[in-house]
């Protein structure tokens, strides 16, 4: 229920960071510095579906615990590899190979490695 009255948009942002996150309201953020590193729109539905899943799963609920002083590593691990499985299904839902994910994580671990990108994801 507490996605019924979300209004999904995705707001780009030009600026080369490499980075995205998402709001509870449904509002996902991409920089375009993150937009130059995935080629194909499999790829990038893998992102939209991955920070989707963050919001389904109503991570913003569990910030407070996470935020310093103390940041529990294995939280914000359990966190996204949760938003990880929900995007499988978002994006197997929407008609895309899900198995493009696998290399979106795994591109995000090595172009983003002082954020912790999915560095647990690996293909098997």
């Amino acid at each position: 229920r507490h996605l019924d009255d979300l209004d999904w948009e995705v707001i780009v942002i030009n600026n080369a960071k490499v980075k995205a996150y998402s709001f509870p309201n449904g509002k996902i953020v991409i920089h375009t510095g993150l937009l130059d590193c995935l080629k194909t729109d499999a790829e990038i539905a893998a992102l939209i579906a991955h920070e989707a899943g963050h919001i389904v799963a109503k991570h913003y609920m569990e910030v407070s615990r996470i935020i310093p002083p103390i940041c529990d590593l294995l939280a914000v691990q359990r966190n996204e590899m949760e938003a990880d499985l929900i995007g499988l299904k978002l994006l197997a839902a929407a008609g895309f190979d899900k198995h493009v994910a696998h290399g979106v994580y795994e591109k995000f671990g090595e172009i983003g490695r002082e954020w912790g990108f999915h560095p647990w994801c690996k293909k098997e």
